[in-house]
């Protein structure tokens, strides 16, 4: 049994028929939206039904929007820890701060997995053989792998901040990869020039990136937030941030349990994070513009989520932003730097990209947008694994000796005040 009714406009607000893959709103181009029958939802399903499911995001399966169960195609995404860190909420200086892993748990090691088990389990419920995407590493990945579990194609173009991890990883995978040196919306404009003319039939998870069924997975991540807070609502989520499916998605999540009874307390703030030097949300935010601008692109240790123009979806980001009552905060490679070593010490490994939302805190509370007291939901998008080379250089390798007695005693005597 499905609850799900329609694609709904977020422009125009037309609902069109979800039984086949329609990425805009054929009446005015609008990015589309999964409707669900939430009376029919709070009628027939409990919370404790919830609870007693094995932890995945398809314990959620009633608001995701696969029909046919025997399609789902999943590796144990979701389920992820919800992680209280007082060590960072001391140094901060914040009475309580969470993180929600989704990086070191989930099968790729990036919360990308839930959005990804999704698509590949419509692709499959849908008929296609082969799945595609263009990527900055974790979703191509992530892809590869669920590909391969459900004996999909896979292949995937991979733009210039991947990191070998993530590429190999792909690859070991059976992806059929490339990747396209030069700036990201030329790589997109000329994969798209050539898609048009050569039109392969494949389930597009990521390059159009407004699939409109993928990105259900991802609001999971807030109904786990909540279920682990005993239905509580937190006062603020902070979300890394290139588009942001993560923050529109997450917010979703957390309204639709509000929506049929089961959380209490008031809808959390939402808080969009990026590197500072290519930020083009949270300027449009901070500039009150309703639609985002192209900024200039800069240097950043957080290539991940580095993109100059985020387009329609951030339109809807800013609107989502401004309905909670949130904010966009850009965070420079210091602040990041010091959010990485401070989740290490809570035994956090992350990629850079991954800690933007440890530094953007600080930022809150120093210019009075959030307060001391308030229960912050940091999110972990991607483990430390993905980025070897930049975590040697912040961290560092043991060093090499040699098996003398006096330089193993040496090391030993050294640390034994410490």
């Amino acid at each position: 049994m499905t609850y799900l009714k329609s694609l709904k406009c977020i422009n125009c607000g037309a609902e069109i028929s979800y039984e086949k893959l329609v990425y805009f709103c054929p009446h005015c181009g609008g990015l589309l939206d999964p409707l669900y029958d939430y009376d029919s939802i709070a009628r027939n399903l409990r919370r404790d039904d919830i609870s007693s499911r094995a932890p995945s995001i398809w314990k959620w399966k009633e608001f995701l929007p696969l029909i046919d169960e025997s399609c789902i195609v999943s590796l144990g995404e979701g389920g992820t820890p919800l992680l209280r860190c007082t060590k960072i909420a001391k140094a901060l200086g914040v009475r309580e701060l969470y993180v929600k892993d989704d990086a070191l748990t989930n099968p790729t090691g990036s919360l990308k997995d839930r959005q990804v088990s999704v698509a590949v389990s419509k692709a499959v419920e849908l008929g296609y053989d082969t799945v595609f995407t263009i990527t900055s590493g974790n979703n191509g990945a992530s892809l590869a792998a669920y590909a391969a579990k459900a004996g999909l194609k896979c292949v995937v173009i991979f733009t210039a901040g991947a990191t070998m991890e993530k590429m190999l990883m792909a690859t070991a995978l059976g992806a059929k990869a490339i990747k396209i040196q030069g700036e990201d919306s030329q790589v997109a404009a000329a994969i798209n020039s050539v898609l048009s003319d050569e039109r392969p039939t494949w389930y597009d998870c990521g390059f159009r990136v407004f699939e409109p069924f993928m990105f259900e997975g991802r609001k999971t991540n807030a109904m786990e937030v909540c279920e682990s807070l005993k239905w509580k609502n937190p006062n603020r989520v902070l979300h890394p941030s290139v588009g942001s499916m993560g923050v529109i998605k997450a917010w979703k999540g957390y309204k639709e349990l509000s929506s049929i009874g089961w959380t209490s307390g008031p809808l959390p703030k939402m808080t969009a994070v990026q590197p500072a030097n290519v930020a083009p949300i949270v300027k449009a935010f901070n500039e009150g513009l309703d639609e985002i601008v192209s900024v200039d692109p800069g240097e950043t240790i957080a290539e991940a989520i580095a993109c100059v123009n985020t387009g329609d979806l951030g339109k809807w980001t800013l609107d989502v932003l401004r309905e909670s009552g949130g904010s966009a905060v850009g965070v420079t490679d210091t602040e990041l730097v010091t959010g990485l070593k401070l989740l290490a010490e809570e035994g956090v490994f992350v990629e850079p990209s991954a800690a933007v939302t440890i530094a953007a805190v600080e930022k809150l509370i120093t210019e009075g947008i959030a307060d001391k007291e308030e229960t912050f939901v940091c999110e972990i998008t991607g483990a430390g694994w993905k980025d070897f080379t930049f975590a040697q250089k912040t961290f560092g390798l043991p060093r090499v000796i040699q098996p003398k007695e006096e330089d193993i005693a040496l090391f030993i005597r050294e640390h034994l005040s410490n």
